[in-house]
């Protein structure tokens, strides 16, 4: 299964990283490739995400559900299953307190199935770290723009 791990240092206070990041729909719309989600219950969303598949783009709607929250832990665990593709995945965030900021640890595994599975995790296994990489960067942006404005 393709994964892709990154650590990044976020200027905002933990309270206001954790809420933020609690919410799937706020983590959906910093995903690359955004297009639109649905909310299915406070644990559950539906992500339309665009991707590149070889020289084509495709949208693809994945079921994300959160398997456990912890807040003292900084802790977040989700599952993503594309609804009508052979792929799916978890992904973690992790978040302590250091210094001003917060220490944030992602964790991204995606994995394609069936006839074309090889083919697609050799594209995830050279797409996932950019992909996490825009995550984190998009989480910092609005987080460290958030807690500049709450100042």
């Amino acid at each position: 299964m393709p994964v892709s791990q990154r650590e990044l240092y976020i200027a905002a206070p933990m309270e206001k990283v954790w809420d933020f990041v609690s919410t799937l729909d706020n983590v959906a719309m910093c995903m690359p490739g955004y297009q639109r989600h649905e909310v299915i219950d406070e644990r559950e969303s539906v992500w339309y995400l665009k991707g590149d598949v070889g020289l084509f783009q495709k949208v693809v709607a994945f079921v994300a559900h959160i398997e456990r929250m912890d807040r003292a832990e900084g802790l977040v665990s989700f599952t993503l299953a594309a609804r009508d593709e052979n792929m799916k995945g978890e992904g973690c965030f992790r978040a302590w307190p250091e210094g001003e900021g917060v220490v944030v640890q992602l964790e991204l595994k995606l994995e394609g199935g069936g006839l074309k599975g090889p083919l697609v995790n050799a594209l995830l296994s050279s797409t996932l770290p950019d992909d996490l990489e825009y995550l984190g960067d998009r989480l910092k942006e609005v987080l460290e723009r958030d807690a500049a404005v709450g100042q």
